[in-house]
């Protein structure tokens, strides 16, 4: 990529050269816009359609377990849910992404019988394509057909 090779150029004393601040927000903006554009017909561009699902948090929440207790809150996260590093169990119990009891604790704290443990995590889910466009008569085609519906039982064939 070429803008990497390029040096940083200082900007000059001369009051002529130097762009207002709100010239600089203007030429910002409309980057963005451009962007923006530029995004918007890629999508265009893909004939798939997409069911996109923004990031959320996401709360697991459990009760103590016998063999959690006296047990320290990080060696449980640790040792027993081993998504992550130890580090990032650290830093949610300290920042209060893990809770005991709706209770910010330490990383050390002991869990009794009875506690109800809390983690918040923050979600990002892959979209997923729900129909495919038809460029002649921009039909949309549905990749998940129903088979059978009821009032009880949807009963779908997905590719």
């Amino acid at each position: 990529m070429a803008w990497k090779n390029r040096k940083r150029q200082r900007p000059s004393n001369n009051s002529s050269n130097t762009k207002s601040s709100k010239e600089t927000i203007a030429e910002n903006e409309s980057n963005i816009i451009t962007s923006i554009c530029k995004l918007k017909e890629l999508i265009r561009g893909d004939t798939r359609r997409l069911r996109i699902v923004h990031p959320y948090p996401y709360t697991f929440e459990t009760f103590a377990k016998a063999r959690w207790v006296d047990r320290s809150l990080l060696d449980v996260f640790h040792e027993e849910f081993g998504s992550y590093p130890k580090l990032y169990y650290e830093a949610a119990i300290q920042e209060g992404r893990i809770t005991v009891n709706q209770q910010r604790t330490a990383t050390h704290y002991l869990i009794q019988g009875g506690d109800v443990i809390r983690h918040t995590v923050h979600r990002h889910e892959p979209a997923v394509a729900v129909a495919v466009a038809d460029n002649d008569n921009d039909d949309d085609h549905q990749l998940l057909k129903v088979v059978f519906e009821s009032q009880d039982i949807l009963v779908v064939d997905k590719p």
